[in-house]
């Protein structure tokens, strides 16, 4: 199995944007889990230019052993141990040279995550870091060429599908991989604001009607338009699909089903994930039917 960072095609000097819903901060997590593993120390740096929850140990998908549905507390038999959570350290730096500087010194001991602020918890949830301007993340990969940066580039506030409202996502400059996230337990589930952030964007990219299901179509739509999760990418930069939550035979047909729309809108490669297992790839599905070596099926490998 493929780990996501090779299925990407990310090594350390890339900046990478994630934008969408459904799971974006555990697949972000499990990106510098991977780095950590393939690259060493020192090799990656993570930061949102929105709001992100503060990062916890649960937001690291689990290891084989710890994903069983009894809670398995020991690593199957021939499993790979795979990669501890490795360390993070929070950041928060009021002015760009104290965030260079900051950056600079945590880089070997740990994994730094970058902000401007911390808001208390509240209702219940975690603390959130408040976002750095996009021009920072730009400054920081010229002045750092062997770093992996990713970025949580907007918000969902909880939801598994999302389309960008006027003012967001904010994406660097800088980016050259932007991943476009939806969890696939948003189909069939009625277009409202309990189930979708901003449902009235959604309609508005799919001709949905409030209320009505959301379709594999319209994930694909919301996930590929240029005013949806492709909205505010650099020139040349590429925007590759990711639909999460494929935790069992139905969300894989189902997902399947979006991947086939998502390819018909012109997507060269779309990801299937769960992140409740590790690795988390489920299925790498390539323009013309291929998939990704090693994942289900057999085909070529990504363009």
């Amino acid at each position: 199995m493929f780990p996501l960072s090779a299925v990407l095609g990310l090594s350390p000097g890339a900046v990478v944007s994630l934008v969408g819903a459904g799971g974006k901060t555990s697949l972000l997590f499990a990106l510098v889990r991977e780095a950590v593993e393939r690259w060493g120390a020192g090799c990656v740096l993570v930061t949102t230019t929105a709001r992100m929850f503060h990062p916890d140990r649960a937001d690291f998908p689990p290891l084989p052993g710890q994903d069983g549905a009894a809670g398995a507390s020991h690593r199957p038999a021939g499993a790979p141990a795979g990669a501890p959570v490795p360390p993070v350290r929070t950041l928060l730096c009021g002015t760009l040279g104290e965030a260079l500087a900051g950056v600079e010194r945590t880089l070997e001991g740990a994994v730094p995550v970058l902000a401007q602020g911390l808001l208390p918890p509240s209702g219940g949830l975690r603390a959130k870091l408040l976002g750095v301007p996009a021009a920072w993340v730009d400054e920081i990969a010229g002045r750092f060429r062997r770093l992996l940066i990713l970025v949580e580039a907007d918000g969902s506030a909880g939801r598994p599908l999302k389309a960008p409202a006027g003012h967001e996502p904010v994406i660097p400059s800088s980016t050259g991989t932007v991943v476009a996230v939806a969890g696939v337990d948003a189909l069939g589930a009625p277009l409202d604001p309990f189930h979708v952030h901003r449902p009235e964007q959604v309609a508005r990219l799919t001709g949905l009607l409030s209320g009505e299901a959301v379709t594999p179509r319209a994930m694909a739509q919301v996930l590929w338009h240029p005013e949806g999760c492709g909205k505010g990418r650099p020139p040349g930069s590429r925007l590759v699909p990711v639909l999460n939550k494929v935790d069992s035979p139905e969300r894989l047909g189902a997902a399947r089903r979006v991947a086939a729309d998502l390819l018909g809108l012109g997507a060269p490669l779309v990801v299937l994930t769960t992140c409740r297992k590790w690795p988390v790839v489920v299925e790498v599905v390539g323009a013309g039917g291929g998939l990704f070596p090693g994942t289900h099926g057999a085909g070529g490998g990504p363009p």
